[in-house]
């Protein structure tokens, strides 16, 4: 018995004997239809890409946010002279050792855990620091201490803002939430430093320095602000936890980290903590040495406040106090000697 072949329709063919079942009517209407429903599916698209950043926006605006922040400053009421770095002279005594001179002279409770015998290239930079060899310290001779991880506080008004480079887009989602948010901060004229900005600050007429920072607060270039931040540590070859920085380093040069940041008068309670920005010792010695200046506008901003008069430099202990970093009126406090290039005690008084 022979095989029956049934012949099949193209594609071509398909769509016209549909075509010529249905009434011209139906068709007609199927026509309007899709004229109708392609710019409405057109202008979805668009909300959809759109609609996110709208919708904050309204509300942004509906909340009057944007009017929180006062408008960008031209000046700002500047300390005569920057941070100062330097070193306090210590004269030897009968018993003293050099993690002895760290633990009592510089609150330096962790001393042995970073200069130790075990690793002889972080004793020989502690004598090259010192200034003496400290296997062979004698009764009357001089040393020069530094500060450990010191930290250093200043004010001053926003000149430029370097943004992070933006994120990478990914194929999904199909709206870019970090773009969008980057895209906010355009519109309201301020950049989005979530991710870290570094701002060059204006701390006095002739000097600026860069800060690192990493906030949800709406910088804008001519905002005020204040900040403790970590300094950078000199690089020493096989020692990466060396403490010290150059006493004749200049903070101009640095790129300091923010440890504590306000802006105009709004503190920021979401940065990262000084304690958790390493290296530093500020857990085991207990608290942290700091270089600021008097005044209204500089330490005394942080209630640092104390007896010397405005646009002194100064070097002084803050106490660790479950976290937070404060000064008492038992804690060392130096002031700088310009003349010889050290910081010499002074008298210690409530503001």
């Amino acid at each position: 018995m022979s095989r029956r072949f049934h012949p099949q329709s193209s594609a071509s063919e398909n769509v016209d004997i549909i075509m010529r079942s249905l009434p011209w009517k139906t068709i007609i209407t199927i026509l309007i239809a899709i004229m109708i429903f392609l710019p409405f599916f057109a202008c979805a698209l668009f909300l959809t890409n759109r609609g996110l950043l709208d919708v904050s926006h309204f509300f942004y605006v509906l909340s009057g946010s944007q009017n929180q922040s006062p408008p960008p400053h031209t000046t700002f009421p500047y300390p005569t002279v920057e941070p100062q770095m330097g070193v306090i002279p210590y004269i030897v005594q009968d018993g003293d050792s050099c993690n002895a001179i760290l633990n009592t002279q510089m609150q330096m409770g962790a001393s042995t855990k970073i200069f130790n015998d075990d690793q002889k290239n972080t004793i020989q930079a502690l004598n090259k620091t010192l200034g003496q060899n400290c296997g062979e310290l004698s009764i009357g001779s001089r040393v020069q201490l530094q500060p450990q991880y010191p930290l250093v506080a200043f004010g001053g008004i926003v000149r430029k803002i370097g943004a992070p480079p933006a994120a990478e887009p990914t194929p999904t989602p199909a709206i870019n939430l970090s773009r969008t948010i980057q895209q906010q901060a355009a519109a309201d004229r301020y950049i989005d430093c979530t991710g870290g900005c570094n701002l060059t600050v204006q701390i006095t007429e002739k000097n600026s320095v860069t800060l690192f920072v990493g906030t949800q607060m709406h910088v804008q270039v001519g905002s005020w602000v204040w900040a403790m931040a970590m300094m950078q540590p000199q690089t020493i070859k096989g020692f990466a936890n060396y403490p010290y920085t150059s006493p004749k380093a200049s903070i101009n040069n640095m790129v300091l980290k923010a440890c504590d940041f306000a802006l105009e008068d709004e503190l920021d309670d979401s940065i990262t903590p000084c304690r958790k920005i390493m290296p530093n010792s500020i857990d085991d010695d207990g608290g942290a040495w700091l270089y600021g200046i008097t005044g209204p506008h500089a330490l005394g901003h942080w209630k640092l406040g104390n007896s010397l008069p405005p646009n002194t430099q100064t070097l002084m202990w803050l106490s660790s106090k479950g976290g937070d970093l404060q000064y008492e009126d038992s804690n060392p406090l130096y002031r700088y000697n310009a003349k010889h290039h050290i910081y010499v005690t002074t008298k210690k008084e409530k503001a």
